[in-house]
Formats: C-alpha cells, structure tokens, sequence
C-alpha cells in the first residue's frame, strides 16, 4: 500500500495553466518561455505549475495536446458523413476558420513548430493535418465523382 497523500488536481487550475502557457508559448516559444511568468498568468506559483506538469517541456506538450484535441473536435463538428461531398467539404472548411477565429494562438504556434521541426511537429502532421487533408482531400474526390 502505497504511502504519502494522494495527487489531488483542480481541473480549474490545469486549465488556466494551458490557457497562459498557450500564449507564452505562442510569444516565445519553447526555449523563450519562462516557467516564472507562465505561472504567475496562471495565478499559481512555479511549484504548483510543475505539479500539474513535469517541466516545461511536459507543459509545452500538453498546450499542444489540448489545441488540437480542440482543433479535431472544431474542424469535423460540421461535417456530416450522410451530407453531399459539397457539403462535406463546406463543413470541414467552416469548422476549420472556426477554429481559427476562436484560437489565435494557434497559427503562431504551428509556425514555430513548422520552423523548428520538431518531433511535435511531426506529431501534429500525422495525427491531426494528415487525417484532416484525407478528409478534405476524399470529399473533393467525391465531389468530382459526383460532378458536384
């Protein structure tokens, strides 16, 4: 049996740690970012930062993890697999300014890990840019396919 309290988490907490961490990474980038002031818009101190995350590294992996689990959930909310290619393609492309419009961060983010290209960067192509190209990519096909 294990010893010691158990890790409690606010998800309130966790959460306002991405939203500052998004935008200090977004300003600064991984290696420019500083824990000290990531911590301090977050309104926690540096210990509770590394409590929820390991290291910074841990947290710059987390922003990413938590925009594109947003970015998948925005980019196919409109789509629908019964509508037309047309339409398919309509719903993939208002999901995907949706999202930009409601995340700014994000294609700041997505040049710094294109410019550094990062292992995360590799990650994010094949995980989310990858599927979202096929998908728009098969509903252009079936919209020639159908001459629509």
């Amino acid at each position: 049996m294990g010893r010691g309290r158990k890790k409690q988490e606010n998800p309130e907490t966790a959460a306002r740690i991405l939203e500052a961490a998004e935008a200090h990474f977004a300003t600064h980038g991984l290696a420019g970012a500083r824990t000290e002031e990531i911590a301090g818009a977050a309104k926690v101190n540096k210990a509770m930062l590394f409590y929820y995350f390991k290291n910074k590294k841990h947290l710059h992996r987390a922003v990413l993890e938590n925009l594109f689990r947003q970015f998948r959930e925005n980019v196919y909310s409109l789509q629908r697999t019964a509508d037309s290619p047309r339409r398919q393609l309509l719903g993939l492309v208002a999901g995907y300014f949706d999202f930009l419009g409601s995340h700014p961060n994000y294609p700041r983010l997505m040049q710094r890990e294109a410019m550094e290209a990062s292992t995360n960067f590799k990650w994010i192509v094949g995980e989310y840019l990858n599927p979202f190209h096929s998908e728009v990519v098969k509903a252009i096909r079936g919209g020639i396919a159908e001459r629509e």
